[in-house]
């Protein structure tokens, strides 16, 4: 049995759920980052330290910073839009080259991350969930046992 590709061209979509009722709503395109900015988003919201004059003095320090993964995730993650408003006004979906350690990348701009504040949480987690591999890609990677 061969293994499946993960597919990091494809785009799903996604209602939000206070939507979902709605007659007309608010249809967010959600697509995977590539390897090296999923791993660049995931290093960036962790820092690792040790301070301390010596051994038995050093200590170590961990800091996460989960909101600005989730920020960062939207920003790239979310590949259009359809019937998103402001003030009853159609918002233009538009990216924007951001500079990142890992080379520049477009992303959304700062100001369409704020209309979608109130959103955020839930968007990151759909588009974390999207950019791993799906249990039935799982169970169709895995090797027999033997």
């Amino acid at each position: 049995m061969s293994v499946n590709a993960f597919d990091i061209t494809k785009v799903e979509d996604y209602i939000l759920k206070r939507d979902r009722t709605s007659d007309d709503p608010t249809i967010f395109h959600i697509g995977k980052l590539d390897i090296t900015l999923r791993g660049y988003i995931e290093d960036m919201s962790k820092q690792f330290g040790i301070s301390g004059n010596g051994e038995a003095e050093a200590s170590a320090t961990v800091s996460m910073n989960l909101s600005k993964k989730d920020i960062e995730a939207v920003r790239f993650g979310i590949k259009g839009w359809d019937n998103f408003q402001n003030s009853g006004v159609a918002v233009e979906f538009k990216t924007e080259s951001r500079p990142t350690k890992i080379g520049p990348r477009h992303g959304l701009a700062d100001k369409l991350l704020n209309w979608l504040q109130p959103y955020i949480d839930e968007l990151a987690e759909v588009v974390w969930s999207y950019n791993f591999p799906s249990e039935e890609l799982k169970k169709n990677s895995e090797s027999p046992s033997g």
